[in-house]
């Protein structure tokens, strides 16, 4: 007897602002820098491990911005993992930033703040629904466990 198998093809929603961020800085020296120049203040999270399509482990660091009140969060995930790249199609991108429930004047903000960071080559939105690998985006947006002890100043 033969199996069948049923595909369910649901488009993904994503509720975030994407912004690829070009930077020769270390993740630790870009949160350092970005938590001085908008008064952020980044966690370093448990790095989120992914495996590839041939089951190859990977993992990816990132940091999380969050305020409980406003639920407002930044999400600053480094595209070059232990073992590949988070968004195979975007490899000349060093960092991606998530950004959830900011109105579209902070999020011009961010971009021109970033924009004057030195080693900070380049900042621009990008549609994630356009990207292949996008759904590896929402795995950091639910992955909750902070790392011990390891906060930029």
């Amino acid at each position: 007897m033969s199996k069948k198998v049923i595909k369910l093809d649901v488009p993904v929603e994503f509720d975030f602002v994407l912004l690829a961020v070009i930077s020769s800085l270390k993740d630790y020296r870009l949160c350092f820098e970005l938590n001085k120049k908008m008064k952020l203040k980044f966690i370093r999270q448990s790095d989120l491990e992914l495996k590839d399509a041939r089951h190859n482990r990977c993992e990816y660091t990132f940091f999380r911005c969050r305020n409980s009140k406003t639920h407002e969060e930044i999400i600053l995930i480094l595209n070059k993992g232990s073992n590949g790249v988070l968004i195979p199609e975007m490899k000349n991108v060093d960092y991606f930033m998530l950004i959830k429930n900011q109105p579209f004047d902070a999020i011009e903000k961010i971009v021109k703040a970033m924009n004057e960071i030195d080693n900070i080559g380049g900042v621009y939105e990008l549609d994630p629904s356009e990207l292949k690998s996008a759904e590896n985006f929402l795995m950091f947006e639910y992955h909750e466990k902070p790392k011990a002890r390891t906060k930029p100043h």
